[in-house]
This record gives structure tokens, sequence and C-alpha cells, in this order.
């Protein structure tokens, strides 16, 4: 053994003085494998073979141990059946673990190199080799062995069969052949560990020997036609492996043959030497120097595997690893392409740098340094894309490979949905309409409309469905879903896209309140007449009728204008007159368009429109005088002609609400054109009675008292002697008819 070793180190010294550097030898074998043939064949004719329940099978019956892992015992048993001696594959081994990263005597009596041998080119895997995987312990140590039907240097993969293994089918293992298996995996259960070497009698020693270029004894004398052996094996395996000349049919046969001569000749002829096909001392150093150029100036292309890519909001991540043997202490650059390889797909990122720790590619592949890279990606497409990696060459390599493993991953969207347009319409005794416009740039998927009272915190909590039409959601919130409670109500709006993005609004929060009819109104409080309505919250801010047909489409909305004079067109003109009861219609002037509380809605917050006369209650405004404007109220409900949160600006809506005292419920009747008009003789404070209190008023109308608070109407009313003036003569005439001295008549006439 230690001789051994001596010639190996000797062997590595050699290749270190005449290169100065670090050589990769790779040593293609052509040899007689019919052994190699043999077990593998046994193997093959066993594919399909299924255990029985409790790992019971036929190769463990003969071990004479069964009902155990028995993935080292079929491959003894196949070297039993192939007629391979136990010197060359031991028939007693069921053991497959213990082999990691340094060389040893493997299981089967062969001799171990870890996979970092091929890596580095000490070693090619060949036909009747065993192979250690990993085998599920993900530890680089070796729990699984199988027999190598190929190696394939070009795709660094290997085809393997194997007992004790998966199954395509069903939980029981069995024989089973695997193909292109890549040893670039790591960290996975078909990571490979190494190679056992069994001591075939055809397959020569794979470590280097005293010469650093071939598997074979270098000459020391002459090397000629008709010779044989080992020396005729050195000069065919240069001239054909590492010079690429032409050596016959029969290949490294050891046999100097005419075509072996012709090769020599060839070779001689093209470096100027005589071409007698003879191999002294100069062809013998031509060949080695000619190899020792091609060594220095050898190249590589970067080697790595493409790990994983997982898929995140708008982004994905990227892991793997490479290495390039040119520039073994510098990192690899690593491009990301998107659906498809570099010539096929989008580049999506450039820049990643392979320099993070590797000691587990280290391990097994022997590369020295740091060599993983772990990045994300930034992307502004969604869905599921196939994810490529590419290593970029820093030495002399031809190419920058793709890397094994292409991954599929799903970019989640990020972009919210857009809520906007918020309506809440058709409110009644009921219930009331909201709806919303949501946008989204990859769909909108689900709306929800989450509604509760505020009674009993939300008791009442309903995640309301909303319907849909075009990009408009609505729904329609009933009490009786609610307990049938009034007071306040509250409505949120939450809307999802088809990534799965949240986006929230409050859409309302208002008490949905009923009022009551009422009996009386105010009165006649204004002459019948022509009228424009402002709103005291600011000026020339009118009440409008959207559009400007004369007469309206009945159902027309009611909301505020602003206009740049006092001045109205024609179709906001609106007609006052006295109805009963001390109620007004207030209708489009000259038109049967009247101002109307829709669906003779009795809840705060109900719309008004213009709607086609139809003498209903929903058409009877009481109008009323206060300190800081006129007050209409809807004979409905009783609740107020109502600026819809105070807004100021133009087309906001008009409703009726419950009674506030602001500005948003005070309006100005500027007359037009009034013909004044006696509702009832000495009616003075417009109850539609006369009565003492009518007297009282007239005496503080006639004492010039200007606090009396008498309306316009009142002092027609009072004008009891017909001189369109409101006096003492009036007070006077009134007091005789309440005294009796006049009739009713009488006080209506001069």
């Amino acid at each position: 053994m230690k001789k051994e070793r001596l010639r190996r180190l000797w062997s590595i010294i050699i290749c270190f003085v005449i290169c100065s550097t670090v050589f990769v030898v790779h040593y293609p074998i052509t040899v007689n494998a019919s052994q190699q043939d043999d077990i593998v064949n046994v193997a093959l004719a066993e594919e399909g073979y299924t255990e029985s329940s409790g790992k019971i099978n036929k190769y463990g019956e003969w071990f004479g141990n069964n009902g155990v892992d028995w993935c080292a015992i079929f491959i003894s048993w196949c070297a039993w059946q192939a007629g391979i001696s136990s010197d060359i594959i031991r028939h007693d081994n069921a053991w497959a673990g213990d082999m990691e990263g340094s060389e040893k005597v493997g299981n089967f009596g062969g001799y171990y190199y870890p996979k970092s041998y091929v890596t580095t080119g000490n070693f090619t895997p060949q036909r009747g080799d065993i192979v250690y995987y990993d085998g599920g312990e993900i530890n680089n140590s070796s729990g699984h062995v199988e027999i190598v039907i190929d190696y394939d240097p070009d795709n660094y993969s290997i085809d393997s069969i194997g007992g004790n293994t998966k199954m395509p089918a069903g939980s029981l293992r069995g024989v089973r052949a695997h193909y292109g298996r890549s040893l670039s995996t790591i960290n996975s259960a078909t990571t490979i560990i190494g190679f056992e070497r069994p001591n075939y009698d055809t397959i020569p020693d794979p470590i280097p020997n005293d010469d650093p270029y071939a598997p074979y004894p270098r000459p020391t004398g002459d090397v000629s036609i008709g010779m044989k052996g080992d020396s005729v094996r050195w000069v065919q395996y240069t001239l054909s492996q590492w010079l690429g000349y032409d050596i016959g049919s029969s290949g490294i046969d050891g046999d100097f043959g005419d075509a072996t001569e012709t090769a020599v000749a060839n070779y001689q002829n093209s470096k100027g030497l005589t071409p007698d096909g003879i191999v002294g001392e100069q062809t013998r150093a031509a060949i080695i120097a000619d190899i020792d150029w091609i060594i220095i100036h050898q190249t590589h292309d970067p080697d790595g595997h493409f790990d994983s890519a997982t898929g995140g909001e708008g982004c994905v991540t990227v892991k793997g690893w490479a290495y390039d043997a040119d520039t073994p202490n510098e990192a690899c650059e690593i491009h990301i392409y998107m659906d498809g390889p570099a010539g096929q797909g989008v580049c999506v990122a450039t820049g990643i740098i392979a320099d993070q720790e590797s000691p587990d590619v280290t391990e097994v592949m022997g590369y020295p340094g740091n060599h993983r890279f772990d990045a994300t990606i930034n992307l502004s497409v969604t869905g599921e894309h196939t994810f490529y990696a590419h290593a970029i060459n820093r030495g002399g390599g031809e190419h920058n490979p793709l890397l094994e493993g292409s991954y599929t991953a799903t970019i989640k969207e990020t972009e919210k949905p857009v809520i906007s347009d918020i309506q809440v319409y058709n409110i009644d005794a009921t219930g009331y309409s909201i709806s919303c416009t949501v946008t989204d740039n990859v769909g909108v998927a689900k709306v929800q409309f989450p509604t509760w009272t505020d009674n009993n915190g939300q008791d009442d909590l309903i995640w309301h469905d909303a319907t849909a039409d075009g990009n408009s959601y609505s729904y329609r919130v009933s009490i009786s879903d609610h307990k049938n409670e009034y007071g306040r109500y509250i409505t949120h709006i939450y809307a999802w896209d088809t990534a799965g993005n949240e986006a929230s609004a409050e859409g309302t929060d208002f008490t949905l309140i009923t009022g009551s009819k009422m009996d009386k109104g105010a009165g006649q409080t204004i002459p019948d007449g022509d009228y424009c309505i402002f709103s005291k919250l600011k000026e020339n801010y009118y009440l409008d009728i959207d559009g400007s047909e004369v007469p309206a489409e009945s159902k027309t909305n009611v909301h505020m204008w602003t206009s740049s004079s006092s001045e109205l067109p024609e179709c906001d003109i609106w007609t006052v007159k006295y109805a009963e009861n001390g109620f007004y219609t207030i209708s489009q002037k000259g038109t049967e368009i009247c101002l109307d509380l829709y669906g003779a809605n009795t809840v705060s917050g109900a719309n008004v429109c213009a709607h086609t006369a139809n003498g209903s209650d929903a058409q009877l405004w009481s109008i009323s005088s206060t300190d800081t404007g006129y007050k209409i109220q809807a004979k409905c409900s009783g609740y107020c002609l109502d600026v819809d949160g105070g807004k100021k600006d133009e087309g906001t809506n008009v409703q009726v609400w419950k009674s506030n005292n602001t500005a948003s419920q005070r309006w100005d009747l500027i007359p037009l054109s009034v013909e004044p008009q006696v509702s009832l003789w000495g009616d003075t404070d417009c109850n539609d009675e006369v009565d003492v209190l009518d007297a009282v008023l007239l005496a503080r109308v006639a004492a010039e008292d200007t606090g009396c608070g008498i309306t316009d109407q009142g002092k027609i009313n009072a004008d009891v002697t017909h001189d369109s003036a409101v006096k003492t003569d009036d007070l006077t005439k009134l007091l005789k008819y309440l005294a009796g001295l006049l009739s009713a008549d009488a006080l209506s006439k001069v």
C-alpha cells in the first residue's frame, strides 16, 4: 500500500513540474468488458421484479437475510448470477453506507473513489461500476447502491439499475433502471456520493500511474510494428485520445499493427520527423510536448446546477451554484431567463454573483471556495413562468452553459383593486341600496359589502355578496336581514382580484331612521308664484333639475348647481303653489313635473327627484320661515330638504334629512313673479284660523314691531281694509269681526 501511495504521489509531482498548474486529465478507457456486460445484463433482466409485503424478496432469501433493505444484496446476487467471483465483487455484502468524501476500499471489495475524482478528471465512471447514492440521508453520506449501465460525459450523467428502489406505482419496492441521473445534483436522495470499481480482470486501475497522461506506463525504448503490450497501448492512447489520430477499428488493443504504424507515420510527418512509423525518443518527446501544450491551454466552461425558483408577490427567488475551473478563485456571474433559455426566453436578471458559502458543493464536487447563489428578482409579470439559469464563462471556455434544472414558479400580482364612485340610493323604510365601481389590472374576483348596525356591536354583521354589472357592483341592504333595526348602519366595501390582492373602503356610515307624517303644514307662508330656490350654504348655489329639458323627464334627479348670477335658466325656475292644510306643491315652471320625495320614502336620507304630478303626499311640502331662511319639509316624513353632507360642490345630491338647523337645510325663495293672493282674510299668522292670536300679531305689526315674525302671506291676509297696507284700521276691523259685529263676508269686503 505504501508503494502504491508513493507511485500516486510521484505522478502528481510530475504533473506539477511539467505544467505548473492544476491539470484536469480524463482517461477514456476502451477494454474488453465481458464481466461488466455480464453483471449489467443480469441486472437488466431482473427489471420490474417487485418485493412482497414486509420487504420479502428472492434476493434476500438467497442471501439468507430476508425482510431488510436489499439494494446491496441485489448487487451481490447479480455478481453471483453472472459467475463473477467473490474476489471481484463480494457475495456476502448487504451494506450500502459509510461512503463519503475520501478514497477507501468499497463495501464490495473494490476501490471507492469520491465523486470529486470524476470532477477533477481522475476517474471516469464505466459500465459495471457500483454507484453510491445519498439514498435519502441528505447528508452527503451514502445510503443506496446501484450498478452503472452507462456514463455520458457530455451531460455529466449516468444510467444505473438497482434493487430496493421505488417503483412507478404502489408502495412496494423492486428492481428499476434510472436514466440520465446528473452528477451535479446535491442535497437530494439521488445525489451521487462516489463510485466503486470492482476488480474486473479487464479494467486497469484508474488512479494515475507513473505517466500523468495515460493509464499505461510510458515506454522507455522504441515501439514499432509487431510489438504488443502496455507500451503499445501508451502509443495508441496518446495518439488517439489526446492528439486525435485514427488508430483503426481495433482501438487501444495493445497490438502495434498497420493502422497504428500509419498513425505514427502521419504524426511524424506533421512534426517534420522522419515518417518511419517507429516511436523512438524524438517521437515520444514530441508527443509529450504536444500533450503538455494542450493541457496548459485547456479551458473549461462553468459547471453548476440550478436548484430552485420560487415565486412571490411580484418576484421570484432563484438558488443554485456555479464554478469555473479556469478561474477557481473568482465567483461566476449568473443570468436568469424566463420562459426559455438564452436565445428563446427573456433575460430577467444579470449580475447575480455565485459567491455565497457552499460547503455542500465543496464536499460533494470537490470545488473549493464559495459558489452558491441565492437572489430575489423583482418582476412586472404575473402568473406561471418557467425560469432557466446560465453560468457566464469567466475563463477561456467557449460557452455560457445552461445549468441543469428549470423550474416553473407562480408570480403573484401586487396591484390592488381600485374602489370608486360609491353611491347610496333607494333609501326607504325597508333598507337602502349601495353601489360602487371596482377596477383591476388582472380582473376582479369578488366584491362584498359587510354591513352591520350600531346596536349590540356587530352581532348582525353580514358579508353581502355584490351583484356585478360590468365594473359596477351593487347590493340591496334590507333591514329584515339586520333584526329589523333602525339607527346607525355601517357598510364597508371589500374587493379581491384574481391574484388575491385585497382592497377595502368605508362605503357608508349613516343613521337609517324613519320620520312621521305631518298632519298639518306651516300654512300659507308665501304667495303663490315663480321662484328661484337658493341654498344658504353659499351665494348663487341653487336647486337644479339635472339636464336642461323642459319639461324634465319624470324621475330625473335633483341636485345643486352654481350660477354666476341670481338669474337662472328657465328649466330651473320653480312654481310654488299653495295646496291645502298648510302644504305647497313645488313644480318646474310651466310643467307638470313636481319636486317629489322618491317613493314617498320616510327614511332620513331618502332621495329627492323631479316626478310627474300625481297628487300624492310625496309631492306636498311645508314651507316655514325661520331666522336663518326658509325650511322646506316633506309631508311624508317631516324631514327637511337637505344638501347632502353640507357640500358646496356642483352636482351634490339633494335629499331629505332629520332636522339639524344647519345651512344645508335653509333656503332663500327669490320671487320672480308673485300675484298676492289671500288664503284667509284676517289669518295673520297663516294657520288657517282667524282668532285673537291674529289680532295680537296684527297689533304688533301696526305698532311697527319688526320682530313680530309676520310672513309676507300673513301681511296679505291682514290687509282687511284692502288698501295695500297693514295699519290700525285693519286691527279695528278684525276686532269687530272677532266681537261678532261683522260677518266673515263683511270682513273680506271693502
